[in-house]
Parts: C-alpha cells; structure tokens; sequence
C-alpha cells in the first residue's frame, strides 16, 4: 500500500466515523436504549478488525482493506454512546466521570503495551487478534451482565419511531454544515501528518 492509499483510507474512514456517529447517536435517542445499540456496534467492529488477521485480506491488496476500513468505522461509535449512557447513569455525580477517562486512558496504554510484547515473544499477528476478541467478548459480556438495560432518563421518556427525515433536517442545519467542513478539514490535517510521521519513522528504522 502507497503513502496516499494510505491516506485514502484514513481520511475516508475518519469521515465514515464521523457520520456514524451523528447516525447511531440518532438511533439510541430514538429507540431509549444506548447499552444496545452500544453492544450491537462494538460487537460488529470487532468482528471487522479481526478480519485483518485473514491472510486473504492482507494478500488482496488496497481496495479489500479500504473496504474493511471503512465498514469498521461504521460501527466505532461505541465509545461515544458508552459515553453518553455513563453520564447518564452517574448522574449528579457526572464529576467521577474523568477519573473513569483517566482509568481507561491507562488501561488502553498498557494494553497496547501487553501486545506489543506478545507479538515479540510469537511472532504472530493472529495470536493478538485472537486476545483482542477474547477480550472485547469478556467486555461485552460484563457491560451486558452487570449494567442496566437503561439509564433511568431513558426509562422516563417513551421511544418514538424512527424518522430518517429527522437526521436529514439535522444534516442540513447550518451550524452543522460549518462543523462537518472543519472536522473534515482538521481529519485530512491530522491523516496527512500522521501519515508522513509514519513514512519517516520507516525509513529510519530501515
């Protein structure tokens, strides 16, 4: 893959990222129920990344890992709504809410810390992606278990149908146009940079 198809799919997927999370974050208001639409989107995007760990994804070049690229992105809201719901379940106590920022910030380092050492002891991408799921499975599985099915916002007001005219006409409103334009303008920026970063660091370590 070259530096610019390279920057193809960051930038297509960073946009990607973006509309979906203005469509899921739609979704959950409407159907009152973040925890699944949360479930249900973080269940789909890691089943996509482990797609990667199939050598007929990496042997089929730019435009089948494009694809893959962009169908993970449309479903890495996640996060997003898991935020939402938290801050909503704590409350008036929605202070506590950095320190969960803090704890998963940390969490996050060290994890990718634990891979990179797995990966030098086997010497074998799949055996990350394997604990990667395995992981996400034990996440999944505790968020279902131990949390509420709904925050008690969510219980007090009704769901109401879904209207796509609704995302439409919130498309359409100015103020978030201009968003759009400088979130778009600031993703090529930030895709653009991190990607010559990328290409210096690999002809320093050749």
């Amino acid at each position: 893959i070259t530096p610019l198809q390279m920057g193809i799919i960051d930038t297509t997927s960073l946009f990607i990222k973006f509309m979906s999370n203005s469509f899921w974050g739609y979704i959950s208001d409407k159907i009152r129920n973040k925890k699944k639409i949360f479930l249900f989107c973080n269940l789909m995007g890691t089943l996509t990344i482990c797609l990667y760990s199939s050598d007929y994804i990496t042997k089929h070049g730019f435009w089948i890992i494009f694809f893959i690229s962009c169908l993970k992105s449309l479903f890495s809201q996640g996060s997003e709504v898991l935020t939402s719901y938290a801050l909503e379940v704590l409350g008036k106590k929605s202070e506590l809410f950095g320190q969960l920022r803090v704890y998963f910030a940390v969490s996050w380092g060290f994890g990718n810390l634990l891979f990179i050492v797995i990966y030098h002891i086997f010497k074998d991408f799949r055996i990350n992606f394997a604990i990667y799921f395995l992981l996400n499975f034990l996440y999944m599985y505790l968020i279902k278990t131990l949390l509420p099915d709904k925050t008690l916002k969510e219980e007090k007001i009704k769901s109401s149908e879904i209207n796509m005219i609704d995302l439409w006409v919130m498309l359409k409103n100015k103020q978030m146009i201009i968003y759009i334009l400088e979130f778009g303008f600031f993703m090529i920026g930030f895709s653009f940079i991190e990607n010559l970063l990328y290409q210096y660091v690999l002809k320093e370590l050749k």
